[in-house]
């Protein structure tokens, strides 16, 4: 049976505004990340250690990996639209949750629930591989995702500014003040774009055996996959990294924090025009061997000299370049591979990110908190980096360039 419904009348003149999905896709990411600089006060006032108040990092990511499988089949069943406008409703009510929680199981339950928001991620990828292709859609991806580097870069130092000024439950308000701007927007701009609708929702999970039997769509998410770890275990270890090796203010913290994505939204920057010149493939390379040179500096750095600020952020900077140059062409690989399928394809790639995320994320957080913890996060950086240019490799030696 054909699992594709008749197209949507009207739907394939439906283009959302760019800025749409740069904004849903910067509050995705903005979710995970603008409490980093809290955690330790967090701890502090439930009463809870670092371990366990990471949770709300692990917890998180492993929700919205489940949902992300959800995401992308749902909406090629109903369409993207209905999709990011409930997803965006329940993140707005858990975010007000979580600024009012009185307790730590109340807020890791609101926590969770703000995962809805993942939705923004994921379906901004499927909403442009339903209007462009090709090469276009590389650079249209590579614009999008500077989104990716731009929210993980502003959204700690604000975070840790609120903190420093207002206490951490003002970031929980802000985040609903912004879930509550973001679904007005998306209500009046965000147009339909899946013009060819699956029969079923459970026809199209029976896609997902397709998807994963095309080597093209594996290879090259395992090179998402790895490279975003990295970033992952960044955000969990540095927090208690810095609590015990630095003297820096929240706010500082928080800017640190940002430098890995400011790396990454220089990469997305230069992958948005050298993809579109010499190829994605090309583009990925060079981001693998950056990757690997900034990992292995900071080793090196901390092997002449006691850690600072300026060694342990200098060296993730190179880290957050290559991934922005890798990531955006390695992600629109993957989707490429079933076009009809833009919408599972994106799920269940960011799903599989995002899980091999929060598990990494969880062990930095053990692992960092030794007296050797900075030792650690810069070898698991480097460890992950390597494989990931070894999937790289595997998968330009095996398919074609996309």
């Amino acid at each position: 049976m054909d699992q594709q419904s008749p197209p949507v009348r009207g739907s394939e003149q439906a283009h959302p505004a760019l800025t749409t999905l740069i904004l849903i896709t910067c509050l995705s990411l903005a979710s995970l990340n603008m409490f980093l600089p809290s955690l330790p006060a967090m701890a502090e006032e439930f009463n809870v250690g670092y371990d366990t108040i990471s949770l709300t990092i692990g917890g998180y990511l492993i929700f919205t990996a489940a949902l992300q499988l959800t995401f992308g089949p749902l909406s090629d069943r109903i369409g993207r639209r209905p999709v990011v406008l409930a997803a965006l409703a329940a993140f707005t009510a858990a975010s007000f949750v979580c600024a009012l929680a009185g307790d730590f199981f109340t807020f890791l339950i609101a926590r969770i629930a703000q995962s809805a928001v993942i939705s923004g991620m994921v379906l901004s990828r499927a909403i442009l591989r339903d209007v462009y292709s090709g090469r276009e859609m590389a650079a249209k991806m590579s614009a999008v995702t500077m989104a990716m580097g731009l929210a993980p870069l502003l959204a700690p130092i604000m975070g840790g500014l609120l903190d420093d000024f207002f206490g951490w439950r003002s970031v929980f308000l802000t985040y609903t003040g912004l879930g509550l701007a973001m679904l007005i927007w998306c209500w009046c701009d965000l147009k339909e774009t899946n013009s060819h609708r699956s029969v079923s929702l459970f026809a199209q999970f029976r896609t997902y055996p397709e998807i994963l039997a095309a080597r093209p769509f594996w290879a090259y998410t395992a090179c998402t996959v790895l490279a975003s770890a990295a970033f992952y275990s960044f955000l969990a270890g540095i927090p208690i990294i810095a609590k015990t090796h630095l003297s820096i203010s929240t706010s500082i913290l928080g800017l640190g924090i940002g430098t890995i994505s400011l790396g990454f939204v220089i990469g997305s920057f230069a992958s948005k025009r050298y993809a579109l010149s010499a190829g994605s493939n090309a583009s990925m390379k060079a981001g693998r061997w950056i990757a690997v040179f900034g990992a292995g500096l900071g080793i090196v750095l901390l092997m002449l000299g006691p850690p600072t600020a300026l060694t342990i952020f200098g060296a993730t900077f190179f880290v957050g370049i290559g991934n922005g140059l890798t990531i955006p062409n390695s992600m629109t690989a993957s989707m490429s591979i079933a076009p009809k399928l833009a919408g599972s394809a994106s799920g269940l790639s960011g799903s599989l990110t995002v899980l091999g995320g929060a598990i990494t994320a969880w062990i930095a957080s053990v692992a960092c908190d030794t007296e050797h913890g900075i030792y650690v996060l810069f070898l698991m950086l480097l460890t992950l980096s390597l494989m990931s240019w070894v999937s790289m490799r595997f998968a330009q030696r095996t398919v074609k360039p996309a």
